[in-house]
């Protein structure tokens, strides 16, 4: 066909012609590594002394093995005269060498592959190099367990195998590359500020990157939905939810407004029960009987002091309380509309003093704040303790401190909280607050889909877990594979680092075991949550052929589309992941698909071609008589079969 000009090309002709320089490009491929391996051959290195084996550097060539054990050693000079001819590099003439030397002697289903010409030179040669310093046995090991499902296995699919094939027979292996990995954390601000805004750059164990992640998240989603602008947030016209994650993470320098910030999302009724439990220990004022009795100016005088005044509350701006505690209330008259953060500003004022009230929320200064509205006990300026609780200390940071100066509090006339000082106040607020937050609540909600055999859960439970670096045991094959998961969100990781990283800190909450044959069709449109959780499971990656998309952000599409008043259209019988492009196209486009057994999907293309997906890959079955044979087998089942 490449004899015709392009242009005279129709729909079917193109793609039929590049269907067939991909074939010749990955045969080419293939010819390039069988050929690297005999330009090793033409290159023995008789006698000449190996590489390391002389106490001295020895001038003139040597013999080099440059693939891995059970490789042969090669003449040094051959990946330089190769380079020349091939005007490549030194270094990447003897990589293919390598490569070439190590598929050959140390994969041999692999190679098998490659001489037929059936798959790709990068992910082979990919899985040469990163298994190079393993032994002949671990590496026979991956050859089993890689080989089988390789052609038409796309690279990005390719490595996530190959990273769990790694860990089964190297976990010591990959525990100490895990360590030194550990040695290359960081956190580092760009050098460049371009219009006031620098980069971040954060290198740190996959699972504190995790929890950072959802606490951003959960932060800037709390302060995007406060209707009214939270005191000491500056969004700066933040809009979108990636704006607001930037504004989050610069909440979370400051420890105590994030803190703030939570509670007021999490937890709002903590401000009701601080306000009963000041309230309910507020002392009862009585006259001795020994003291002369108040006159009724005095006990005017001292009603205020408790209980304050309407008007010093009217002046009080609406949206103060709701800036302070950025919990979205609006100040009403009607005590019953107020939010908690608003009742405990104005239940409790007579029961806290300047410093509790800044600790539980409270404006840290300034002409809007608390203490400008509540009822003076006395006309001179508040002034706080030496060493006294300042928030607005904490939030200002650059504030010289002198560590080495007594800040001993001096005797204070202000009787303060139930007649304590107002050091004996802030320790009284710090215990009520102790008393009631619940940290729990605070954390963000994280979903980790964590899936693994049988035989993996097994092979961890027959030796001591809490013992990570205790090597691998028999698995369930009688070979020494160790146990793996695979995390949605991460990976292959070995299953003991699970206790790691989620054993001490983390409350699980374990979910029913999914089977499939057990959940039913529903007659509404939506999936509900456990159809597609068992769906994901079954269909880790979108079942548009030869897909590389995975995970859960896709769309969930009707394999033969909605149609209102049928029942039972949503099922596992029907359903199938797809990137939203691959939807739009499955729906406009010019592509059917059907079903006809759960999890099968056969594709017919506008062209004829018939492929087929599954849980093993991507299998294209071309065009003629037997591939149409397949596709109207799939269309007498072109029915509901509700599970």
């Amino acid at each position: 066909m490449m004899d015709r000009p392009v242009v005279e090309l129709d729909r079917r002709e193109s793609a039929g012609e590049i269907r067939a320089c991909r074939q010749l490009q990955r045969l080419a491929q293939c010819r390039v590594l069988i050929t690297a391996a005999h330009w090793a051959d033409q290159y023995q290195p008789d006698g000449l002394p190996l590489q390391g084996s002389l106490p001295v550097a020895l001038v003139g060539e040597r013999a080099m093995q440059l693939g891995g054990a059970g490789t042969p050693p090669v003449a040094e000079f051959a990946a330089a005269e190769l380079a020349l001819e091939i005007a490549d590099t030194v270094g990447a003439a003897r990589t293919l060498i390598a490569d070439a030397l190590d598929l050959r002697h140390r994969f041999p289903r692999i190679w098998q592959l490659v001489l037929d010409g059936q798959v790709n030179e990068w992910p082979v040669r990919t899985i040469a190099r990163r298994t190079r310093e393993l032994s002949a046995e671990q590496v026979g090991r991956i050859d089993e367990i890689l080989a089988a499902g390789l052609p038409g296995t796309k690279l990005h699919t390719m490595e996530t195998r190959l990273q769990a094939a790694i860990m089964r027979v190297d976990p010591d292996g990959v525990k100490e590359r895990l360590e030194q990995a550990l040695r290359s954390r960081g956190v580092h601000l760009s050098q460049a500020t371009e219009d006031a805004i620098k980069t971040v750059y954060a290198r740190m164990d996959a699972a504190d990157a995790i929890w950072l992640d959802a606490m951003v998240d959960r932060i800037a989603r709390i302060i995007r939905a406060t209707p009214t602008p939270i005191r000491g947030v500056n969004p700066r016209g933040a809009t979108t939810l990636e704006e607001w994650r930037a504004v989050a993470l610069g909440v979370l320098a400051n420890p105590v407004l994030a803190v703030r910030v939570l509670v007021a999302g999490a937890q709002p009724e903590l401000f009701d029960l601080l306000t009963a439990e000041i309230d309910n220990t507020l002392p009862t004022e009585s006259a001795p009987e020994d003291e002369p009795e108040s006159s009724e100016d005095d006990t005017d005088r001292a009603s205020d002091e408790r209980q304050g005044s309407d008007d010093s509350f009217d002046e009080q701006p609406a949206s103060s309380s709701a800036e302070r505690l950025g919990d979205g209330s609006v100040d009403q008259a009607d005590d019953r509309t107020r939010g908690p953060a608003d009742r405990l500003s104005t239940q409790s004022d007579d029961a806290m003093d300047g410093s509790e009230r800044q600790f539980l929320g409270a404006s840290t200064g300034g002409s809007d704040s608390i203490d400008s509205h509540e009822p003076t006990r006395s006309t001179a300026p508040h002034h706080p303790e030496p060493g006294a609780f300042e928030p607005a200390e904490i939030a200002r940071p650059s504030q010289p401190v002198n560590h080495d100066h007594d800040h001993r509090p001096a005797p204070s006339a202000d009787p303060g909280l139930f007649g304590r000082s107002p050091r004996e106040s802030e320790t009284a607020a710090v215990r009520l607050l102790i008393k009631h937050l619940d940290p729990g609540r605070l954390l963000p909600s994280i979903t980790l889909h964590v899936q693994c055999t049988a035989g993996d859960i097994a092979t961890l439970l027959s030796h001591d877990a809490h013992h990570p670096d205790s090597p691998a045991t028999l698995g369930p094959s009688g070979d020494t594979d160790a146990a793996v998961a695979r995390i949605e969100e991460i990976g292959p990781v070995l299953l003991a680092q699970l206790t790691d990283w989620f054993g001490e800190r983390t409350m699980i909450n374990l979910q029913p075991v999914l089977v499939p044959d057990r959940i039913p069709a529903v007659d509404a449109y939506e999936a509900p949550p456990r159809m597609r959780d068992a769906l994901y499971f079954r269909h880790p990656r979108s079942v548009f052929p030869f897909s590389n998309r995975v995970g859960r952000d896709g769309d969930i599409d009707h394999t033969i589309p909605y149609r209102i008043g049928v029942p039972g259209q949503t099922g596992l019988h029907n359903l199938g992941p797809l990137s939203r492009p691959e939807h739009r196209y499955k729906t406009h486009g010019g592509v059917s698909v059907r079903q006809p057994e759960p999890g099968i999907l056969v594709w017919r293309t506008r062209f004829g071609r018939v492929i087929i997906t599954d849980h093993t890959g991507d299998h294209d079955l071309g065009i003629g008589t037997f591939p149409q044979q397949v596709w109207q087998a799939a269309l007498d089942q072109d029915q509901y079969q509700p599970g």
